[in-house]
């Protein structure tokens, strides 16, 4: 089966937001600390959508925090078509993935300061300028292939595997609702912990003011 990576409905279409006046001052670069993931069903409420844009505007620009956007409604697309006419198992993976680099430029483009990249090496670059790196995980995920391709595997497991792979210290997930998918236990195994905090619409994004 294809990997369900996680989406959300869009609402009535809106005029772009204008972006937001924060300062994020270039400053040494540090190494990646939290990884957070951003769930594409916030893009089904108005409100959990500004949420999530006001609170990860909110975070520092030095290196600290790596951005991974969920699959959002260009992944729930895919799963329509799967139901549709059934894909392969490959083919819908890789469709679904290919939803997150999407989302991730809508990210991108309503964050101050944000860039999207393919690689972690180019957060430090990023940072350098007082950028905020969000992820386009499609070409690592592709050249690494490291998840199986099931419905089991959505992108909580892969922002999972994202922080293993970067020795980043903290997960966070911005949902809608709680809850995450079956694999997800098995992609955060590890030495040292992970430490995985949900954070639901509404909630402070705490640790980095």
């Amino acid at each position: 089966m294809p990997t369900d990576i996680d989406g959300g409905v869009t609402g009535t279409p809106r005029e772009p937001a204008a972006p937001l006046a924060i300062p994020h001052e270039p400053r040494a670069p540090r190494s990646i600390e939290t990884v957070i993931k951003v769930g594409g069903a916030l893009l089904a409420s108005a409100d959990a959508w500004a949420w999530a844009i006001a609170e990860l505007d909110r975070l520092p620009r030095d290196g600290r925090v790596l951005v991974v956007a969920g699959g959002g409604p260009f992944a729930d697309a895919v799963r329509a078509v799967d139901r549709t006419v059934g894909l392969g198992d490959a083919a819908a993976h890789w469709a679904a993935i290919l939803g997150m680099d999407q989302f991730a430029h809508i990210l991108a483009d309503r964050l101050a300061a944000a860039v999207v990249i393919d690689d972690v090496d180019q957060v430090a670059g990023v940072a350098a300028t007082g950028g905020l790196a969000v992820l386009a995980p499609s070409r690592w995920l592709r050249a690494a292939d490291p998840l199986p391709h099931s419905w089991d595997v959505t992108a909580d497991s892969i922002a999972a595997w994202i922080a293993r792979q970067v020795g980043a210290e903290r997960l966070v997930l911005l949902k809608l609702a709680p809850g995450t998918d079956p694999y997800f236990s098995m992609a955060t195994i590890g030495d040292p912990p992970l430490t995985v905090d949900l954070v639901l619409a509404g909630a402070p994004l705490s640790g980095y003011r």
